[in-house]
């Protein structure tokens, strides 16, 4: 079954620290659609995947009845962070 899609978001984040409390989660720094800037949690196993976790895409996708999450390695656009999203540095 082909799932609708509605919406994909690309925000640009950076890892702040592993949680004090629940050591599964880490917080991230992230730039939201609206140009706001939030600590969000995140599962640990979300950053597992990235080699060096302190630049970050967050892939968001929605749909109908589906929410999907992903985290990539931005490390190949520090200059980007620098010049237009330095509000995470």
């Amino acid at each position: 079954m082909e799932k609708e899609l509605h919406t994909v978001y690309l925000l640009p984040a950076r890892f702040i620290k592993y949680d004090e409390v629940d050591e599964s989660r880490v917080w991230i720094k992230m730039i939201l659609e609206d140009n706001t800037v939030q600590e969000r949690k995140f599962p640990v196993k979300a950053i597992n995947v990235v080699e060096n976790p302190d630049y970050l895409f967050v892939g968001i996708k929605t749909g109908v009845g589906f929410m999907e999450l992903g985290v990539c390695d931005a490390t190949e656009y520090i200059s980007l962070f620098k010049e237009k999203w330095s509000v995470l540095l």
